[in-house]
């Protein structure tokens, strides 16, 4: 089991079927402020709209140039 579990079904409680999202997207951040439980369907979306995002990003800077 992935630490970010761990500290989830310690602190948090039962997590089985749910999914444990790292808010500022750092995987390595680990610190409960930063441990969200969400559904899959949730998980995905959310990912999907940091892609999102991402890309739009990448987009603006490099229609700077």
């Amino acid at each position: 089991m992935r630490i970010n579990r761990l500290l989830a079904e310690y602190f948090i409680g039962d997590i089985r079927g749910k999914e444990v999202h790292h808010i500022n997207t750092n995987s390595q951040d680990n610190t409960l402020d930063n441990l969200e439980i969400q559904t899959r369907a949730e998980h995905i979306q959310k990912h999907k709209e940091l892609r999102e995002k991402e890309n739009e990003c990448g987009e603006l800077e490099n229609n700077r140039d």
